[in-house]
């Protein structure tokens, strides 16, 4: 039963953070995001011919996955230590 009211305010919290996001303004975007990225993606080649940068890429990309595992995993350790009977210190 416990179990049952931990769930419903579990949904209530999701609902409250979610109609704060809802309550903010649409966000526009200049249509000449797209070409830029374009045009940058065009650069790729060229600059590839001189530095790695797929490469660079790839390695930013790990690092990045890292970093975010480990934010996670203290996210997860502090709320583990909020809840008292888990004995966790």
């Amino acid at each position: 039963m416990i179990s049952y009211y931990i769930a419903l305010a579990g949904i209530y919290i999701l609902s409250f953070m979610l109609s704060g996001i809802t309550a903010l303004p649409d966000a526009t975007l200049s249509p000449l995001i797209a070409q830029n990225l374009a045009t940058f993606g065009g650069f790729l080649p060229i600059l590839d011919t001189i530095f790695p940068v797929y490469s660079l890429f790839a390695v930013l990309g790990i690092i990045f996955a890292i970093e975010l595992s480990v934010f996670v995993y203290k996210i997860i350790m502090w709320i583990l230590r909020k809840i008292p009977f888990v004995g966790i210190s």
